[in-house]
């Protein structure tokens, strides 16, 4: 075995003679690039002596004797005579760590600026969106006023006339049902605007305590009211907040309990219609759960439900959850709807107690 003196330095054999090379060799291991033992029989050199094989690049990790690591790629070549024998084999080691130590950096790097081009372009992608989003309100917010001014006018008329002609007919109950088809109507184009100019004007919450017991007790009476013609059982299950108050914006919080409440007796069956209001302080945050038994919603259009526009509905805006979002976002909480079809829907409000620095 011939080692020369650029090889003794590789493999860190001090013996300037080069004559003790098999007794450095066994202080020297020899690892794949998965950092297993290399089989002897294996490596470039025995190969090329035992089988004739030639061997272009093999990578290979070397443990000197001072436990120094380096990593070889390893050619070797069969000496053969002139009858065909193999009486040798030439291996040449080329000392690869610097460059496989610059690759491995160089694809770390990689890594790291596709991860940061990816996210700078994720980045752009929501930004862009965002623009567009706030380009598609602004043409509505110019869209909603216009409904306002152009329909707000008559139906309050309409309003009126109603109003005079119930007073002027009470002795004819038979036209009751109809005036109060009327104000039904009336009640469902204004809450249509309403949610129209909402969603087009979110404005920064104005922060208040708000005792949260009776706010939830006036949003129930003024929702019963507004659909009395809909007789729905409502079982209340919030006592524990009754001493309870809620730093938020009343004017949206209100719009959002009262949106989600009107969607949840509109839900509920005309025969036998339930609805259930609960709330519970947990972690700092107040969390709402108003449920229904009503149809549900299918399984592929749950995730729908909060866009602005999409409805289920026959008449509406699909505005109601979209504007809920907006605004209950802007107080750092968060709105989640489960449904069953054929067994209700529940919509999770979560809101901080308090405001967050």
């Amino acid at each position: 075995l011939y080692v020369n003196q650029r090889a003794r330095t590789l493999y860190g054999i001090t013996d300037p003679t080069g004559l003790d090379v098999e007794r450095y060799s066994k202080k020297i291991t020899l690892l794949t690039p998965e950092g297993e033992p290399y089989p002897p029989r294996k490596l470039p050199t025995s190969r090329a002596l035992r089988e004739g094989a030639v061997t272009a690049r093999e990578e290979i990790q070397v443990v000197r004797p001072d436990g120094s690591r380096i990593i070889v790629e390893a050619a070797a070549v069969p000496l053969v005579s002139r009858n065909g024998t193999v009486i040798a084999g030439i291996g040449v080691f080329d000392d690869v760590t610097d460059y496989k130590r610059v690759e491995k950096i160089l694809e770390r790097d990689k890594e790291t600026l596709e991860r940061l081009v990816k996210e700078r372009t994720d980045a752009l992608s929501a930004t862009k969106q965002e623009l567009e989003r706030k380009e598609r309100l602004s043409e509505i917010g110019t869209l909603a006023a216009t409904v306002a001014h152009e329909l707000r006018n008559p139906l309050a008329v309409i309003s009126i006339i109603v109003y005079n002609l119930e007073r002027k007919t009470k002795d004819r109950p038979e036209l009751a049902r109809y005036y109060a088809d009327i104000n039904k109507k009336i009640n469902q184009s204004n809450r249509i605007i309403d949610n129209l100019l909402s969603f087009s004007r979110i404005k920064p919450p104005q922060f208040e305590a708000i005792p949260i017991y009776p706010f939830l007790e006036k949003c129930l009476t003024e929702t019963r009211k507004k659909y009395s013609e809909k007789p729905v059982h409502v079982k209340k299950n919030y006592t524990s907040l009754r001493k309870t108050a809620l730093e938020a914006d009343l004017f949206q919080i209100n719009q959002i309990i009262t949106n989600v409440l009107a969607n949840a007796w509109e839900a509920a069956p005309r025969r036998g219609g339930r609805i259930r209001v609960a709330g519970r302080k947990m972690n700092g945050a107040i969390e709402i759960r108003i449920s229904d038994n009503g149809e549900g919603i299918p399984r592929e259009h749950i995730d729908h439900v909060f866009k602005p526009f999409f409805t289920l509905k026959s008449k509406g805006t699909g505005l109601g959850l979209a504007v809920c979002r907006e605004m209950i976002g802007l107080h750092d909480g968060t709105i989640s709807l489960s449904s069953l079809p054929g067994k209700g829907t529940t919509v999770i409000l979560t809101l901080p107690e308090g405001r967050r620095p």
